[in-house]
């Protein structure tokens, strides 16, 4: 029997950095959005990653169905 060869290590992620900030996204190290933004300074609660490729995308729909259960229960 041939053995089939194990699949190549998962790539890290790349960061998406913006300028003047460091990255805080606990998964890609990349720079997470916060709810209110005034001129340069953003404040309130984080919403989540700028990295599309990101479990912690900020539009990802799997992670806002699971916030949204959350807040119903």
């Amino acid at each position: 029997m041939k053995s089939i060869p194990p699949l190549p290590p998962k790539p890290p992620l790349c960061q998406v950095v913006r300028e003047g900030t460091v990255g805080t996204c606990p998964e890609c190290l990349s720079t997470e959005l916060r709810k209110y933004e005034f001129w340069m300074f953003s404040f309130g609660e984080k919403i989540g990653c700028l990295n599309p490729d990101c479990d912690n995308f900020y539009l990802n729909k799997n992670r806002i169905r699971l916030k949204k259960l959350k807040n119903i229960l």
